[in-house]
């Protein structure tokens, strides 16, 4: 990131926590393989990080609205981070599984 910001580079990242869904993927079924901690663990890590370097982050397909407010908090002291969502991340849950 400290590279990237020295060239003005955006970065574009898909925040998920391979440890956990590996972990999940033989535990659970579709929905659960993909819990909200993955997300927002890696959301944290990567949103701190662009903080202190000051790179300018583009986090993608973001699903859980405590990864929105680590996003919000750390654009609001001054980082460079930006966000985007799809329709069904907002519009369905977990019970269309069922």
């Amino acid at each position: 990131m400290h590279y990237c910001a020295s060239l003005d580079l955006v970065i574009l990242i898909h925040c998920e926590d391979d440890a956990i869904i590996k972990y999940c993927i033989k535990k659970h079924n579709y929905s659960s393989k993909r819990p909200k901690n993955s997300e927002e663990n890696s959301v944290f890590t990567v949103a701190n990080y662009a903080l202190l370097t000051k790179c300018k982050t583009y986090f993608s397909k973001i699903t859980c609205s405590k990864s929105l407010d680590i996003i919000k908090g750390i654009r609001a002291r001054g980082g460079k981070v930006f966000v985007e969502t799809c329709p069904h991340y907002m519009f369905l849950n977990s019970s269309i599984y069922e």
